[in-house]
């Protein structure tokens, strides 16, 4: 479940973490925290120092550590976590694990060092490591659109063109896995997701 940076301003933001606490344990949910506001600061300080690639990528992957910082101080029962390990013992005590990745992604660095990698691509790796079922992308938008219409369903080859999403997206998406764009500013869609009910958003497929 990736909360987007964008959320951070959001007044549902800690509802919905609370209503992910609630439903952790049963469906086995594992938070991947945009950037937020600590990446825009990095794009920032790009723009005017002309950072090298590398030294932006690793600053903005940090900026995802202090969003999960964030994140988790919203309610009691969310814990932060380094790796899946950690994040399955948490789950086992009945709480929401809320990823802080740089550590695991300094280790493994499965993505190009680039402004074209974005959580989004981050979120779906850790997708793809954990073979999870679901991958959902909670953003500050009711999912992809096209001509101010939202689209119910897009082709992953097709995610190219859609400025909600970034461009590396398509080439990490695991396969077997479903993905939805949800907006994260109604937390109970992400609800009717997660019990099998109808929900308004985009099927990536």
């Amino acid at each position: 479940m990736k909360v987007g940076g964008s959320l951070h301003n959001t007044p549902s933001l800690p509802e919905l973490i609370r209503h992910l606490c609630a439903h952790a344990a049963v469906h086995r949910i594992l938070v991947v925290p945009g950037g937020g506001p600590f990446a825009d600061l990095v794009r920032a300080v790009d723009q005017r120092w002309h950072l090298s690639p590398t030294a932006a990528h690793w600053m903005a992957i940090l900026g995802m550590d202090q969003y999960a910082w964030w994140i988790s101080d919203l309610d009691p029962e969310a814990r932060v976590v380094t790796d899946l390990a950690s994040a399955s013992a948490t789950l086992d005590l009945g709480r929401l694990p809320v990823l802080a990745p740089s550590a695991w992604l300094r280790l493994a660095d499965p993505l190009p060092h680039s402004w074209s990698v974005t959580s989004d691509s981050i979120a779906a790796w850790v997708a793809g490591q954990a073979r999870a079922r679901l991958l959902v992308l909670c953003k500050a938008t009711e999912g992809l659109h096209r001509d101010r219409r939202l689209l119910p369903a897009v082709h992953r080859q097709e995610l190219a063109g859609f400025d909600e999403v970034d461009p590396m997206l398509a080439s990490v998406l695991p396969e077997g896995c479903t993905v939805w764009v949800l907006d994260g500013r109604a937390p109970k869609r992400v609800v009717a997701l997660l019990r099998g009910t109808h929900v308004i958003g985009t099927r990536i497929l």
